[in-house]
């Protein structure tokens, strides 16, 4: 993919995997360096992000970048509607106050949210059960299906004739699953992590001190370890037709022989040695199936994987990916 396109541009305000293959980055302000609004139905606080430094460098907010880019593009008043940074916080929240009117409380105005840095949302004690609107009367609160009932059976889907997609729910064979794995095959199982959110921080020193000898690190039933001849602290090679990647062993009796666990996120290190593509570095996405669940739903199917491990038994390579990279 990374081949195909005549430029790459990417904001962000770290050197991540996806900004060191940029041809341009535009420095973005991190959270700490820009006011911005916390807020979601489902929170029980909405929180004011206050800045506490000023950008650094040449850094500037995405929405201060983005407006930019549209006045180069002549489309700056489509895209800012008028509006300042600041501006479309004050409409966030007027859109908040209107919601909070609406199920029965009062939100403080902009300025005491801001000056408070936080408002806590009254508890609700609702209890919400499933359909059951329709189930007290089916005529007057009925389902958003054709019929207005409850379907077994999707004529819209039928009509579409997917070959991976039925009309009717039915269990469907996994393109790779233990069923009907290899001998030695393991299922791959990336999870999130402890210490970052996906890949976000995994530069920062949370995310680094797990790491072992500068990989990710992946979780095996001990027993598992033993068959495949390592050991706590090793370093293995986790490798299918897809790619491969370098893992730090740790072990665990609550996982289960079959399996093996590597979170997600961990900044792509791409060498390609002995002629394999290989993260060095230990990201799980060398290995995923990139392919939709189905032809209608195209969901993510990273679960389902097989792999084989092996241990590393040559000279380690050195990580680059949270150094800066080479500018001239």
């Amino acid at each position: 993919m990374w081949r195909k396109p005549e430029t790459v541009v990417v904001m962000d305000h770290s050197w991540t995997a996806t900004a060191r293959r940029a041809d341009i980055v535009l420095p973005t302000t991190s959270a700490l360096e820009r006011d911005d609004l916390m807020i979601n139905r489902r929170d029980t606080a909405l929180v004011y992000m206050s800045a506490i430094m000023p950008p650094f460098g040449q850094a500037r907010d995405d929405y201060e970048i983005c407006a930019g880019l549209a006045e180069r593009m002549g489309t700056h008043a489509a895209f800012t509607q008028g509006r300042t940074a600041r501006d479309w916080l004050t409409w966030l929240w007027d859109g908040c106050e209107s919601v909070a009117t609406a199920n029965g409380f009062t939100l403080p105005d902009f300025e005491t949210f801001q000056q408070n840095g936080i408002c806590d949302i009254p508890a609700s004690d609702e209890t919400r059960i499933h359909l059951s609107d329709f189930v007290a009367d089916p005529v007057a609160h009925p389902c958003n299906t054709p019929s207005g009932k409850i379907e077994l059976k999707s004529e819209a889907i039928a009509a579409m004739q997917l070959a991976d997609c039925p009309p009717i729910a039915a269990w469907q064979e996994p393109v790779e699953w233990l069923g009907d794995a290899a001998p030695g095959q393991l299922h791959l199982v990336s999870g999130q992590p402890n210490t970052r959110l996906h890949a976000q921080n995994d530069n920062g020193r949370a995310s680094r001190a797990e790491k072992i000898q500068g990989r990710e690190p992946c979780i095996l039933h001990p027993d598992t370890a033993r068959a495949h001849g390592v050991s706590a602290g090793d370093i293995a090679l986790v490798e299918n037709a897809r790619g491969g990647c370098l893992v730090g062993v740790t072990l665990s009796e609550k996982i289960r022989p079959d399996c093996i666990w590597i979170a997600t996120g961990a900044w792509l290190d791409l060498r390609v040695i002995d002629g394999a593509a290989i993260c060095i570095h230990g990201n799980p996405n060398m290995l995923t199936y990139d392919k939709g669940s189905t032809g209608l739903s195209q969901g993510n199917i990273a679960h389902t994987a097989l792999v084989k491990l092996r241990k590393w038994d040559k000279p380690l390579p050195a990580i680059t990916v949270h150094a800066p990279p080479p500018l001239s």
